[in-house]
């Protein structure tokens, strides 16, 4: 798991990512466990959701998501 200072940096991240990038972001991400969403779901979550469980698997799994800011 993350320390605290790391995960407030994965909640400031993940609150940045659009749809498709979470969805790309959470398809690629390392976890130690198998991630098995469907299309449907992930395209009907609002967008608060998925950040919430994206951000929960980064931050349980020490994963640190890409950040589009400095991508650009």
């Amino acid at each position: 798991m993350l320390p605290p200072q790391k995960a407030k940096s994965v909640l400031s991240i993940v609150e940045r990512l659009d749809r498709r990038q979470i969805i790309h972001q959470m398809r690629a991400c390392p976890a130690r466990f198998a991630i098995d969403l469907t299309d449907n779901w992930l395209q009907t979550q609002p967008i608060d959701e998925l950040r919430h469980v994206f951000a929960a698997i980064c931050i349980q799994c020490d994963v640190m998501p890409e950040d589009p800011a400095r991508a650009a």
